[in-house]
């Protein structure tokens, strides 16, 4: 899926299915680095393992789930 297609997917209203969801956290950040260097057959399992975990915040209105994010800087 190329940035273009997640940005439409994942903006207010888009097609968040959870195959879709799944496969955005599958490609991005650590999950993903993860994967590119597993056994491929190891794939199917944690795609199935990310949607179980996800199917329970899956409403109409898309995927909705709380989050949180720490920016930590420093100086000397």
């Amino acid at each position: 899926m190329a940035f273009t297609d997640h940005r439409t997917t994942l903006a207010v209203g888009g097609d968040l299915s959870i195959e879709r969801a799944a496969e955005f956290l599958l490609e991005m950040g650590p999950t993903g680095r993860a994967l590119r260097e597993a056994d491929p057959a190891l794939r199917p399992v944690v795609a199935a393992a990310v949607r179980d975990a996800i199917a329970p915040f899956h409403t109409p209105g898309g995927l909705r789930m709380d989050g949180a994010a720490w920016l930590v800087t420093g100086r000397a």
